[in-house]
């Protein structure tokens, strides 16, 4: 949540100042003459209402008037011609009845009045809703998100443009394309670090099918803020009956080169009769009255859609908001039990058999085994064979959920589905979304979820009451997102064509349902070790963009180190160039003399008295004394085994590190049961060869010194004194 202190006094002088004719001379008519000052009638959005206001951005701040909470701001939207939110007003007709579980009303709360400093503003990128570029997505540093819309397109430009005017950190490309277009958006956009364009890099295998697809739904403006534009995914499974799934067998997939409701070759014959009876009708009714006859309907295959607000509360209705939200959809109370999430092979059937259901699904089922469980215990009903509605009822071939997730995850990724994902984004976001390419693969739905089927600024001056209407079928009904490619999407790269490094600690996807890569390469490639801190190593991330490696060690230490990727046919296929400044500190943390602050200034390009800013730990500027290496180290463990693991190189971490010259110990990561496995059995593995003779890790470094002390209760005793403070090492200079 932002800041609410002081917005009551900056919105009452603003809307007193707007009040009087813009004039006056008080707090208010300072707060207009500001150079950046904007202010624009908009609507936050939540996940299940809008919240209308007044958007002020002025001075170091951006600030969101509510409308709910200041009679003089919903003044202010009536004055500029903007009515009451529609969903706002179908929320409080819809808690005027008596609800049957619980107190739902939180899940449509109106968002209060807010302010948020423009420091912390990351990114600002224009958004599609209700069909429109109207909307503005913000996002902050801890991670904040916000949705707003600005009803209209050239308002939302306009903020966007006050923004970058401002130098702020937004987008490259904060609308939908310099020209207007989506699909030079698709185009231009980049993953972070990325070199390759979004769709280059999924061609070669860089990121997998879920980050991708999840991607496109991102540059589509599908957002988890607004469920009547959820995130998309498809139908990848067929086979939800079998004791076994093999993920290499074709069969056992759905066919992505048509809509999940058209799988069967009878069922794509008779939607197909039933469009082109719907289009000569069409046709003969504009031929014979033109635009004065009423209710004309051009032809679909489908009279539903495959995604909006009701389908993403029905698969996610076991697990908070949606089960709230489940509830607000539903005039206080669950829907008929008959009607709700069961079963994963009743619903594949129902989508693939009844031409009035042809939901595709949401991400969750690929990655969030809980919202299978009913782990509330929430009462749904009975259904009418006197069985309640629990849990839902899996495959064979998935004994829980989290197998189910697994193996669901695996499919998704399986070298079929990355050979025919192409097919489904054309049906979804590409080239056969519309025109003649949609008839033939059977993929025409009702009109107004189109972008541009009807246009809404005439309609929202002609006739206000027909724009409430229509906007209101376009939010409930579903959305087709915009093209994003108009010509037909390149197809993936085969695993077995690739020529790339497989690492030997890691899982390629797909590869076991590929007959060609099912084995690993036989040769092996052996590099030689590069210590990068006399530390364990709490933190490794790339930046492939700028070649730069950056580590965090147990003493917080902030190294930054540059490589520089060479061909595969080299050895080794890289050249890496260690920060030589993060290993003196890992061996002295405390070193940090005047010199070094001066070559930490002159690399980052800034004054000394701004590098000695960055004296501090990282992750924790204002740390206390007391808060040691050994706590920061320890509170990563999970289990009794990695507290055990973490107390260790806590302890190492304290003690005095080996001289440099002697080789010390590999990357470590702390935090996770997995790794502190694997690295007990790395040193279970050094004590045996110890034991026989051979030479012992741990003696060299460290790892055999006694592990701190916990209590009875699992609780570690009072610490060490603490170590001298930290610093943070400077990047090289270029």
């Amino acid at each position: 949540a932002g800041d609410t202190s002081d917005a009551a006094g900056d919105t009452e002088s603003l809307l007193s100042s707007r009040s009087g004719g813009g004039g006056g001379g008080g707090d208010g008519s300072r707060l207009l003459r500001r150079a950046a000052a904007l202010n624009l009638a908009c609507e936050i959005i939540t996940p299940f209402a809008t919240s209308p206001g007044v958007l002020h951005l002025g001075g170091q701040h951006l600030h969101f008037i509510a409308a709910d909470e200041d009679p003089e701001a919903a003044l202010w939207l009536a004055r500029e011609g903007f009515a009451a939110s529609r969903d706002r007003a179908d929320t409080r007709e819809r808690q005027k009845r008596k609800p049957t579980f619980g107190n739902w009303g939180w899940a449509v709360k109106p968002h209060p009045a807010q302010r948020w400093p423009l420091r912390d503003l990351v990114q600002a990128v224009q958004r599609f809703y209700m069909l429109q570029w109207i909307a503005v997505e913000l996002l902050f540093v801890d991670g904040r998100r916000l949705l707003m819309s600005l009803h209209t397109k050239e308002q939302a430009a306009q903020l966007l443009g006050v923004l970058r005017a401002g130098r702020l950190p937004t987008a490259p490309v904060g609308a939908a394309g310099d020209d207007g277009s989506p699909a030079k958006l698709m185009r231009l956009t980049r993953l972070p670090g990325a070199r390759r364009s979004l769709t280059a890099a999924w061609v070669n295998r860089e990121i997998s099918n879920f980050d991708y697809l999840m991607a496109l739904n991102i540059v589509a403006g599908r957002n988890t803020s607004d469920l009547s534009q959820y995130p998309i995914f498809p139908w990848v499974l067929s086979n939800y009956t079998s004791e076994t799934l093999d993920l290499g067998d074709p069969a056992n997939y759905r066919d992505l080169r048509y809509p999940v409701g058209a799988q069967h070759r009878d069922k794509r014959e008779e939607m197909a009769r039933k469009y082109q009876d719907m289009a000569k009708m069409f046709e003969f009714q504009q031929r014979e009255f033109g635009d004065d006859a009423g209710g004309l309907m051009p032809a679909f295959h489908w009279g539903t859609h495959y995604s909006n607000a009701g389908f993403v509360v029905w698969y996610l209705m076991r697990v908070e908001p949606f089960t709230s939200l489940h509830v607000c959809l539903s005039d206080g109370k669950f829907d008929k039990p008959d009607r709700l999430f069961r079963s994963m092979q009743e619903t594949w059937y129902g989508v693939t058999h009844n031409a009035g259901d042809v939901k595709e699904l949401v991400p969750e089922l690929f990655y969030l085994p809980e919202i299978f469980r009913n782990a509330g215990g929430v009462d749904f009903g009975t259904r009418q064979n006197g069985k309640p509605i629990g849990d839902v009822r899996l495959p064979p071939w998935a004994a829980t959920p989290e197998e189910f997730v697994r193996i669901h995850r695996q499919a998704l990724e399986s070298e079929h589905v990355s050979a025919n994902l192409h097919h489904w984004i054309d049906l979804i976001f590409g080239h056969k979304q519309r025109g003649a390419a949609a008839v033939d693969a059977c993929n025409v739905y009702f009109h107004l979820t189109y972008e541009g089927a009807v246009d809404l600024d005439s309609l929202k001056r002609d006739d206000r009451g027909l724009y409430e209407t229509t906007l209101k079928q376009i939010a409930e009904f579903g959305q087709c997102p915009p093209v994003l490619f108009k010509a037909p999407h390149p197809t993936r790269t085969p695993l077995h064509k690739l020529d790339f490094i497989w690492p030997i600690a890691s899982v390629m996807r797909g590869a076991a349902t590929d007959a060609e890569t099912q084995q690993k390469p036989l040769r092996m490639l052996v590099f030689a070790p590069h210590t990068v801190s006399l530390r364990p190593v709490l933190f490794v991330k790339e930046i492939a963009a700028g070649e730069r490696l950056v580590t965090v060690d147990a003493a917080r230490i902030l190294g930054l180190h540059s490589f520089a990727l060479l061909s595969p046919d080299m050895h080794p296929p890289y050249r890496l160039r260690l920060d030589e400044m993060a290993m003196r500190l890992s061996l002295d943390p405390g070193a940090t003399s005047a010199a070094n602050k001066s070559k930490m200034g002159l690399s980052l390009g800034m004054a000394s008295s701004a590098a000695s800013s960055r004296d501090r730990r990282v992750g924790v500027p204002f740390a206390p004394p007391d808060a040691s290496t050994r706590r920061f180290v320890t509170a990563t463990g999970t289990t009794p085994r990695a507290r055990s693991l973490a107390s260790r190189l806590a302890t190492t971490a304290q003690q005095a590190p080996p001289s440099p010259a002697r080789r010390s110990d590999s990357l470590d990561v702390v935090g996770d049961e997995r790794w502190a496995s694997l690295d007990s059995m790395r040193e279970e593995h050094f004590d045996h060869n110890a034991d026989g003779g051979g030479a012992s890790r741990s003696s060299s470094t460290g790892r055999g010194s006694s592990p701190v002390p916990f209590s009875d209760k699992g609780v570690p005793l009072p610490p060490p004194p603490p170590p001298p403070p930290l610093s943070v090492a400077p990047p090289m200079a270029p």
